[in-house]
């Protein structure tokens, strides 16, 4: 028998948590540090709830449900399940998703949407969807660069292309010592650049003062977050984030830059100051996630990302007498 609980945000949960996480995900490698950070540093507008779930006196469970802050339309709420692997096949991951579904009934607004994202090399998780309703909708490639096979040559006539542009590159951990108004201005710019990044429903604006709490993440390198700026306006952005459960690994974050300096070749240099700030740190890969027609995705192939196995967004309509259709790109 199965007993869901909530979760009680000491040290001890995040612990047992990450690790179920780490053991169906192991090449991710999260810790339970972000974890934490990341819960404290939520927007509390956004509904949001962690579950953990036990039989027989062991964890074998945990979950979370919530709005999506990043994309919020009301009604709409994703979750994630995750079952130890030794402890799968058991109905466990029913019995937690009926229970999800009976909180959330409760809700106001009341859910209309469900989405939860799968991996594509994970078909049991697919079918837990499918089974239930959901359709396919948005795709999200992940790709890896791993430095030692990266060819800088095929690039060296973009390595002065900001200077020759006229434009100033400088890390956000300058940027400081550069201009006093640097944190409005970078939270407009990345709010601008955002706008542009497909995501499965119109993206929201998040706060300064949520957007101000992820410069205190464990994991935020200011000074692997390169900014292009022309005379004082900030037009193009590539940032790196660490990884803590795998320090020979780094993220990219969010690139981009402003419509009307783009094909230029800007954020090409700016990637290319990115990987030698990995390079020279001895880091081995560097890797990303890019809807599939984004192309920023084609870029990353051009620089010599590969593709490993990709996310896609699943969802299910509740409003009665509406057909299930998959998200747009």
């Amino acid at each position: 028998m199965i007993t869901i609980r909530d979760f009680d945000y000491t040290d001890g949960e995040y612990d047992v948590a990450v690790a179920i996480f780490n053991a169906l995900w192991p090449d991710i490698e999260e810790t339970a540090e972000e974890w934490k950070f990341w819960d404290k540093a939520r927007d509390e507008k956004y509904m949001h709830e962690r579950l953990m779930a036990e039989a027989e006196g062991e964890v074998v469970a945990t979950a979370s449900y919530g709005e999506c802050s990043w994309a919020h339309v009301p009604g709409k709420y994703h979750f994630d399940i995750m079952v130890h692997p030794e402890h799968q096949r058991r109905g466990y991951g029913t019995a937690i998703f009926d229970h999800i579904l009976r909180d959330l009934g409760g809700r106001d607004p009341a859910p209309a949407v469900l989405t939860s994202w799968v991996r594509e090399d994970k078909p049991d998780y697919i079918r837990f969807l499918t089974k239930r309703g959901f359709v396919e909708g948005m795709r999200v490639e992940v790709s890896r660069l791993y430095l030692d096979s990266f060819d800088r040559t095929a690039f060296a006539r973009y390595e002065t292309r900001c200077e020759d542009l006229g434009l100033t590159v400088c890390t956000v951990a300058e940027l400081p010592e550069i201009d006093p108004d640097w944190k409005p201005k970078l939270h407009e710019f990345q709010w601008e650049i955002f706008q542009d990044v497909p995501l499965d429903d119109p993206p929201t604006k998040q706060s300064f003062e949520t957007w101000e709490k992820k410069l205190d993440s464990p994991t935020f390198l200011p000074e692997a977050w390169f900014l292009a700026i022309d005379d004082g306006r900030y037009v193009g952005l590539s940032s790196l984030w660490t990884c803590l459960g795998n320090r020979k690994k780094l993220w990219t974050g969010l690139t981009g830059v402003s419509r009307d300096y783009r094909r230029k070749g800007i954020a090409t240099a700016l990637k290319l100051r990115a990987i030698d700030y990995a390079a020279k740190r001895g880091i081995d890969f560097l890797e990303t996630d890019n809807e599939e027609k984004n192309p920023m995705y084609t870029l990353n192939v051009k620089l010599g990302f590969r593709p490993v196995p990709a996310w896609k967004d699943y969802r299910k309509n509740l409003k009665e007498g509406e057909k299930e259709t998959p998200a747009s790109d």
